[in-house]
């Protein structure tokens, strides 16, 4: 170890600071004893462990977002969280992180963390003398009305910090379930419609697997800014074309998919002719008027008759995409029909 690696090691052991370095997984490479002491673990039990356990149950499903926005080292990030102590105490810390890259090439997310559970509960307690002091004898108006200011100035900084974290959570539950390019939803929450519709008895739906054609080419020949604009005019036509009780999301890529409830095999055929048309029209790359054109391939499955779950339906309706695309691609395709007579 040299010198300047020992100085770090020092620092990092005695720190009043709460410090944890994990890695890409978010499993804990590393705690330091302030790490430890706030949140009343040993540095055996937290070392291979998951940062998962110091998330409150309710919150426990963001972690692959929290874990994501770490590595990129998004610093819009929210910044104040409600953490589990092992006691069982809830705890608002206030945090900074930084992901670095070793030189044999691994990933570590360092995160400091500081315990402003105290100044919170201050702001609380100072709230509940508010109503104290209104009570207290006429002679000390003054006194009262003093007090009153400088409690009213806390309320605002208490409504401020809630309304901010109550926000943030809002925030990241949003980019939990929707594309960060497009706005749509995302296949997370593609996966919770598709149990929803499953769920209705008797319920008669269809899914659609949208391919674009031709959209390669756009990438490789305009650059990727060009591509993911293309991505989002698609993505508006989608929106605008479909019918208002239709679901349409992105699932990567240029691949989207469709849920028409209420539809059978006419209905989506109509519907997913109308898309690719929308698809169709030009696109205008830039200031200059140069377009580019598009075209879709479509794969139909309907529900329940190509499947009782949601593997099932997107298997039978990717298959379908992918037989539109055989058949010359700019179609649709229902599952189990003749790709060659579907031509859109």
């Amino acid at each position: 170890m040299t010198s300047q690696d020992a100085f770090f090691a020092a620092v990092f052991e005695v720190s009043p600071v709460a410090i944890a370095i994990a890695d890409e997984r978010g499993h804990y490479v590393d705690v330091n004893p302030a790490y430890c002491a706030m949140f009343g673990y040993r540095r055996d039990e937290l070392l291979g462990q998951s940062f998962r356990l110091i998330l409150r149950p309710e919150d426990r499903h963001l972690e692959p977002l929290i874990l994501q926005m770490a590595l990129d080292n998004d610093q819009q990030a929210p910044n104040e969280w409600q953490v589990l102590a092992r006691s069982g105490a809830v705890l608002t810390v206030r945090s900074s992180f930084r992901t670095l890259v070793s030189p044999e090439g691994d990933f570590r997310i360092v995160t400091a963390l500081a315990d402003v559970s105290a100044l919170y509960q201050t702001i609380d307690r100072l709230r509940d003398s508010e109503h104290r002091l209104q009570l207290l004898n006429a002679n000390l108006e003054h006194l009262v009305a003093e007090r009153t200011a400088e409690l009213a100035t806390s309320n605002r900084e208490l409504t401020d910090a809630v309304t901010k974290l109550e926000a943030s959570r809002a925030h990241i539950e949003h980019l939990a379930l929707h594309d960060p390019l497009t706005g749509l939803p995302n296949r997370t929450q593609l996966r919770h419609v598709l149990d929803e519709v499953l769920a209705l008895p008797g319920q008669a739906f269809a899914v659609l697997f949208i391919d674009l054609d031709g959209f390669k080419p756009i990438n490789d020949t305009h650059g990727h800014d060009a591509g993911d604009l293309t991505l989002i005019a698609i993505a508006h036509r989608l929106r605008e074309t479909l019918p208002a009780e239709c679901f349409v999301g992105r699932l990567g890529g240029d691949e989207f998919v469709a849920v028409l409830p209420q539809a059978d095999a006419g209905t989506a055929r109509a519907i997913g002719e109308r898309l690719i048309q929308a698809v169709a029209e030009p696109i205008v790359m830039d200031d200059n008027g140069r377009e580019c054109g598009l075209g879709a391939s479509i794969g139909v499955a309907l529900g329940p008759q190509h499947g009782r779950n949601r593997r099932a339906l997107l298997t039978a309706a990717d298959r379908a995409m992918y037989a539109a695309k055989r058949a010359g691609k700019g179609r649709v395709v229902i599952a189990g029909e003749d790709a060659t007579a579907s031509a859109a």
